[in-house]
Formats: structure tokens, sequence, C-alpha cells
């Protein structure tokens, strides 16, 4: 999915895919920083952080 907004949004300059590419950034860093951690505190942090 990423992959195919980055494409549209080098494509056209679209807004709507660099906002997108951006959210998608955004949870994976979510999902780097919450690596390895217990499965309770993760459901904890996603729940507060990837709001949009």
């Amino acid at each position: 999915m990423r992959r195919t907004l980055y494409d549209i949004h080098v494509a056209t300059n679209s807004a709507i895919a660099n906002e997108a590419i951006e959210r998608i950034g955004a949870l994976c860093q979510i999902e780097r920083d919450i690596r390895g951690k217990p499965a309770e505190l993760r459901c904890e942090v996603r729940q507060a952080r990837a709001r949009p």
C-alpha cells in the first residue's frame, strides 16, 4: 500500500498521498518504539498514539 501511495505522490504530487505516507510512517515509528514490549503495553501505546 505504501509503495502505491508513494508512486502516486511522485507522479502527481498528490497532497492526499503525501499525508497518507506521513501517517504510515508515524505508525511504523510507533511499532518500532514498542517492538519487544509486553502485549498489554503495546496495545495501550497503540491506542494512545495511533489515533489520527
